[in-house]
């Protein structure tokens, strides 16, 4: 599972879409047809499944149909439980490590917004 950050609130937004341009993203591969994520953004959490994928000759536009919120504790947990499934190898430290990062560029961007 994914957990990306981006610049759009993620709360009580359930069952609205939003289009997310791959190149704004820090992902590494491209995301699937059906495939669930997690999003944040100002340490808000929330589900969303990829609905719909088009492409542009310089980018990959996703088509995403958010769901519910879902507070840190249960992110992290979804990580955790997607990667046991998977076997990836992510520790519950390494999910907690991913949050805090989240959380600290949150409030870096919210006290410093010129510097973004």
């Amino acid at each position: 599972m994914e957990c990306i950050a981006v610049p759009w609130s993620v709360a009580d937004r359930a069952g609205t879409t939003r289009k997310l341009h791959h190149a704004e993203t820090p992902l590494s591969r491209g995301l699937e047809l059906g495939e669930v994520v997690l999003l944040c953004h100002e340490a808000v959490f929330a589900t969303a499944t990829v609905q719909q994928i088009d492409f542009e000759l310089a980018d990959t536009i996703y088509t995403l149909a958010l769901g519910a919120s879902v507070s840190e504790t249960r992110a992290a947990q979804m990580m955790v439980d997607d990667a046991a499934r998977g076997g990836v190898g992510v520790t519950p430290a390494d999910v907690l490590e991913l949050l805090a990062e989240l959380a600290r560029r949150h409030h870096e961007e919210r006290d410093n917004p010129a510097a973004m």
